[in-house]
């Protein structure tokens, strides 16, 4: 009988590889990305595609992507009559960005009705606007009021980092950076920021520095993009404070 458990392990084992690289390709399959510029080229060719817009519909109402249609969380349950019933039309849908449950959730319901033509537009709209594209701009969109960015004490934090709970970010150009910065800082200027985030850990604490501007700029983008703890110092405090700037290039 030793042939017979010896084949049954085997079997299992084979199964079990299959299933797993089941699971790996019909994942990939489920969710293609597409990326920024390959959107806009999309859309500039003018085919037929139909984009979707997964946030809420204040969010969509404030800013949007030009001829994006938004189908919101609550509308889940009626998507069978809100989606065209060519199921080979092709979808993309967008969130704020990576990190957001809304659009992928939106991607696998179409694609259990049976759309099979899917693209997840996953850098999303905070990275569509850094980059100055073509969006809707709503009355409401300015007038809510930021959520104000705690400032952290610059002695609290020189202490702090070697614990390796903290993330520096600079928002400067590249040229100021070299020419002084906070000790383990990393160059991230404005402009990238949202484009960069993937290189931020979600698990610390972001700390952004720069010209205030850039740093409310900055702040919004990344609460935008589900950041949780995000922190503001200006140089000057830190150097009020007696404390050291670094030179050189970036991390």
């Amino acid at each position: 009988m030793r042939w017979r458990h010896d084949t049954t392990v085997v079997a299992c084992r084979i199964a079990l590889v299959l299933l797993l690289l089941w699971a790996g390709n019909s994942a990939g399959q489920e969710l293609p990305v597409i990326h920024t510029d390959q959107l806009k080229s999309l859309l500039d060719s003018g085919q037929e595609i139909l984009l979707l817009d997964a946030r809420t519909a204040a969010e969509f109402e404030a800013r949007h992507i030009r001829t994006a249609v938004n189908i919101h969380p609550d509308q889940r349950s009626d998507l069978g009559r809100l989606l065209p019933p060519e199921r080979s039309t092709l979808l993309v849908i967008y969130s704020n960005g990576r990190h957001s449950e809304t659009a992928l959730a939106l991607a696998r319901a179409a694609a259990a009705l049976g759309f099979a033509n899917i693209r997840l537009y996953s850098e999303g709209l905070v990275v569509w606007e850094e980059r100055g594209l073509p969006m809707v701009i709503g009355p409401e969109a300015d007038r809510s009021a930021p959520a104000p960015v705690l400032r952290v004490d610059p002695v609290q934090l020189s202490g702090s980092l070697a614990s390796g709970d903290w993330v520096i970010v600079d928002l400067r150009d590249l040229a100021s950076f070299n020419d002084g910065h906070l000790p383990e800082a990393t160059s991230i200027p404005v402009e990238v920021l949202a484009h960069r985030s993937d290189t931020l850990p979600r698990d610390k604490k972001i700390v952004l520095y720069g010209e205030e501007a850039a740093i409310r700029s900055g702040a919004r983008k990344l609460a935008l993009l589900s950041f949780p703890a995000v922190f503001q110092l200006s140089l000057a405090e830190w150097t009020a404070a007696g404390l050291p700037l670094a030179a050189g290039s970036c991390h």
